[in-house]
């Protein structure tokens, strides 16, 4: 089964911090899957701003952007 869940971009990069906060062989993988989505998520918002779409409700820089 897999979930999907919404987050603002404070809220994703309080769950990386916190995650981080796990040693790193518990929490390494799941970091990495949460950034790779939102990397993901953040080009697809720049590919429609640089057509002029609206993109309304996207992060603007990827989760954990500072770890």
């Amino acid at each position: 089964m897999k979930f999907k869940f919404e987050l603002t971009l404070d809220e994703a990069n309080l769950l990386v911090e916190a995650l981080s906060e796990l040693p790193f062989k518990r929490s390494a993988l799941m970091i990495q899957k949460l950034n790779q989505q939102a990397d993901a998520q953040v080009q697809a918002a720049q590919q429609k701003e640089s057509k002029g779409e609206d993109v309304k409700g996207e992060p603007e820089q990827p989760v954990g952007g500072d770890a």
